[in-house]
């Protein structure tokens, strides 16, 4: 999976570069403008919840290591505000595909994530409308373990939840096709920590900039 992500990455490089120098010079210089602003996001892709190996009872009550299905789909609904080229302010919501373990005594308990996080983003712009960035701050992880996974269950019925505050950083690279619309790869992961395991987040984005187009063009 990280070797298709930076594969992704550096195609995504490449056919921003490509595509942009058919644009005219001053489309060029249009789409640099206005960076300053709100945007709007939505990121699709897959999760992978690192959840441990466990001995779960199967059918005869009788334990059994089982390994849970650790990838799905996720997806983040985001806003951010760039104060200046280099610098932005992000939060959003994340869903991750849960973690389950299929036993054979009919039950599938589930470790369910979600979190909403606030991240710092430091933006490095290239050229042609393509920037390179990392994000770094706090994800609050709402977290809910099912039936068996609970620490000392009396019964497949029983659960817990709870929550909890874990690093978030993350690495990658945009290109803006438009002045307002913004295409993205990345790679999100949060550290492991208490019920938490360690969890990642490749996924493909898609912004709006609402910004004003003449802005840092002699009207702002």
């Amino acid at each position: 999976m990280r070797a298709g992500f930076f594969k992704g990455l550096l195609a995504l490089l490449l056919s921003g570069a490509l595509i942009s120098l058919a644009y005219a010079e001053t489309d060029i210089r249009n789409i640099r403008a206005g960076l300053v602003g709100n945007y709007f996001g939505v990121q699709l892709g897959t999760t992978d919840i690192h959840a441990q190996d466990l001995e779960l009872p199967n059918s005869e009550g009788i334990p059994t290591l089982t390994r849970p299905s650790r990838k799905g789909f996720g997806t983040r609904l985001s806003w951010g505000y760039r104060f200046v080229d280099y610098l932005a302010l992000e939060g959003g919501y994340t869903y991750y595909s849960p973690a389950t373990y299929s036993i054979t005594n009919g039950n599938s308990p589930e470790l369910r994530i979600q979190s909403v996080d606030i991240l710092g983003k430091g933006i490095f712009p290239l050229y042609w409308g393509i920037d390179v960035f990392a994000k770094f701050g706090a994800a609050i992880m709402a977290y809910k373990q099912g039936g068996l996974l609970a620490p000392q269950p009396t019964s497949s019925h029983d659960g817990a939840h709870g929550i909890t505050i874990r690093p978030d950083f993350g690495i990658g690279a945009s290109y803006a096709f438009t002045p307002n619309w913004v295409v993205d790869l990345s790679a999100t992961w949060i550290t492991q920590g208490g019920v938490i395991p360690k969890t990642n987040f490749y996924a493909v984005g898609l912004y709006y900039r609402a910004v004003d187009l003449f802005c840092g063009q002699f009207l702002c």
